[in-house]
């Protein structure tokens, strides 16, 4: 009996870890337009995000304090308009292009861009292979100030089943 019990322990840890391969923690602050993970994700791969904290959407403005879950506000001026305003974002995006803008001289990159929403918790499928950013939903950022914690976990392209099935057809 003992060692079914160290093996079923032993396997859901083993399981555990298989079940997640990478992750991260990151700062997510409210200034910024789009914070760069340093992920490069592949169409399909499963991530989880898990946020906390509070940001302002004005500093100074006691009524512009949220959560990753945003305001219940929505405007036509945010980077996803259906979406709560503040609402933590997740964006995937893969170069196509790098052009040389002619009055600046500066490189523009011309990406294909997927926006999803995430909030405070929510398990995602990347649309295509790409760099992940997260942000905040809102376009004017510089007056905003605070920060979301944000950790990313990346799932195994075999889990399609609950943790604890594989012990039961062992048994």
């Amino acid at each position: 009996m003992k060692r079914y019990l160290i093996y079923f322990f032993c396997g859901f840890f083993i399981l555990s870890i298989q079940a997640q391969e990478l992750r991260l923690v990151l700062a997510v602050p409210a200034q910024v337009a789009w914070t760069d993970t340093g992920l490069e994700v592949e169409e399909g791969e499963e991530f989880i995000f898990e946020a906390r904290g509070t940001i302002s959407l004005q500093t100074g403005n006691p009524e512009g304090l949220c959560g990753p879950e945003g305001l219940d506000l929505k405007t036509m001026q945010q980077p996803m308009a259906e979406e709560r305003l503040g609402m933590l974002l997740g964006k995937v995006a893969r170069l196509i292009s790098v052009e040389i803008d002619p009055q600046t001289k500066e490189d523009k990159r011309i990406e294909e861009v997927r926006l999803f929403a995430i909030g405070r918790e929510r398990q995602v499928k990347m649309p295509f292979k790409g760099r992940l950013y997260l942000g905040i939903n809102e376009n004017v950022v510089e007056d905003n100030s605070g920060e979301f914690l944000v950790v990313i976990r990346k799932l195994s392209k075999d889990l399609g089943r609950k943790t604890g099935e594989k012990e039961k057809k062992n048994d």
